[in-house]
């Protein structure tokens, strides 16, 4: 019977170990003899690589070990700190191939996102991440934490050695909570600037200005000079990508389409209660909307 070198766990077929979640080399083998009943290396091969474990987690090793001991009937464990501080809490874990994971499923939806022209859905999508690193940040730390001791023990290190290498790899990291900072900084730089959402575009057409001079921003103007105003990212008769706004003064409605590039912006058109306005009356109406609010 094959067992696992690390754990003393009776392997597959094909030499994985369902606890260190790794497959073990043939030559590394454990090698069970049925007729005498006996374990031809270490028998407490088990109890040496919980402590390996226990000195990978570091102090707050009682607490893991109850999460885990509670969740072997396949229970999720509730982890506030990994709910509250996401990603945050995989950095400080060093858990950074979580973390990128995360990032590259950010970038895909932003991706979707952008190809449908939908209203962005980042803030479900965290919401969806803390409460699944909430209910399961435990497990995935526990199967991190096995996976990289198993392979430290592979190592054939000395003692000293071994556990250098283990409180190296694991225990906690600020430093890992800077690198996941980056890691968001680094998103949402690359996000905006290779898929900027609907709202991305109103906010850069409303924080412009109609002229340089100008003392307020586009949606501090239309904002204040309008009742009711509402801008929207739309496609026009022409299948233009627009930025919409609508507003009210006195007993008019005013509808103005703006398209933007991100850097500048024309008013492509303007209406009166659903009458278009020529070139000249949008000019007018535009100082007369500079002038008074």
């Amino acid at each position: 019977m094959k067992q696992c070198p690390n754990c003393g766990l009776e392997l597959a077929d094909n030499n994985v170990c369902s606890k260190c979640g790794i497959q073990q080399k043939q030559d590394v083998l454990k090698i069970h003899n049925q007729n005498e009943g006996q374990i031809t290396n270490n028998g407490n091969a088990e109890n040496n690589f919980d402590t390996d474990v226990n000195k990978f987690i570091g102090k707050k090793h009682p607490y893991y070990k109850t999460k885990w001991e509670k969740a072997k009937d396949n229970k999720p464990t509730w982890n506030f700190a990994a709910f509250f501080l996401s990603i945050f809490w995989l950095g400080y874990r060093k858990m950074y191939t979580h973390i990128a994971i995360i990032i590259a499923f950010f970038f895909l939806i932003d991706f979707i996102v952008y190809i449908l022209n939908i209203n962005s859905i980042d803030n479900a999508i965290s919401m969806a991440i803390a409460v699944t690193l909430g209910m399961y940040g435990n497990y995935f730390y526990l199967i991190k934490a096995r996976k990289k001791v198993a392979v430290i023990r592979e190592q054939g290190l000395t003692s000293e050695d071994k556990n250098f290498e283990i409180h190296k790899k694991g225990g906690t990291s600020w430093l890992g909570v800077f690198i996941a900072l980056i890691f968001l900084l680094f998103y949402a730089f690359i996000s905006i600037a290779l898929f900027p959402s609907a709202e991305d575009k109103i906010t850069a057409l409303r924080d412009g200005t109609f002229y340089d001079t100008a003392d307020q921003t586009v949606g501090e103007t239309m904002d204040s000079y309008f009742f009711e105003p509402d801008w929207n990212l739309i496609k026009n008769d022409q299948n233009e990508e627009v930025i919409h706004f609508t507003g009210k003064k006195e007993e008019s409605i005013i509808s103005i389409d703006f398209i933007s590039d991100g850097d500048s912006f024309e008013i492509n058109n303007a209406e009166i209660n659903g009458e278009q306005l020529t070139a000249d009356e949008i000019n007018e109406m535009l100082d007369l909307i500079i002038t008074e609010s």
